[in-house]
């Protein structure tokens, strides 16, 4: 992170009401990992981010009906596979990661629209969502207030 967030990061490390991380002065940033992938964005604009490794051996119709909104379930009823699910969850974490909330919002509480590309969330246009394909066997999602995603992930190795 210091790589991308100036040596002084750690110094300017700040903590929202339910453990988001920030930095005083900026900019916005989210991290997220999972199998051999970690993603840090760094923004200009309140940002969250999930990376999810797509794992066949979940029962994702159950954990669709306990943490999708109903309209997400139909969704995801209409397109029964581990990829859809992986998505939808993507995007709705990251929405609850840019709020700062994480978990403590009930994912089945709100519901996104899925589009080419992403997703829109009723009644907050402000609100911009960017699905990615560029890590194998990976759901990756960024949601952004305001503002736009880039087009594709920079890659770095560590």
């Amino acid at each position: 992170m210091k790589r991308f967030l100036g040596a002084d990061a750690a110094r300017r490390l700040a903590y929202g009401r339910y453990g988001k991380p920030y930095l005083r002065g900026g900019p916005y940033f989210n991290l997220s990992h999972s199998g051999h992938y970690a993603v840090l964005v760094v923004s200009t604009v309140p940002v969250g981010v999930d990376v999810e490794q797509r794992r066949d051996d979940d029962d994702c119709a159950a954990l669709a009906a306990a943490a999708f909104h109903p309209s997400e379930r139909e969704h995801y009823a209409r397109h029964p596979s581990v990829r859809t699910f992986f998505d939808i969850w993507t995007l709705k974490e990251s929405y609850l990661k840019l709020r700062g909330t994480g978990l403590s919002v009930e994912p089945s509480s709100f519901a996104l629209t899925l589009e080419r590309g992403g997703a829109r969330l009723h009644g907050r246009p402000e609100i911009r969502f960017r699905l990615y394909d560029d890590l194998p066997g990976h759901s990756l999602a960024v949601c952004l207030m305001g503002g736009s995603a880039p087009d594709a992930v920079t890659m770095t190795h560590f």
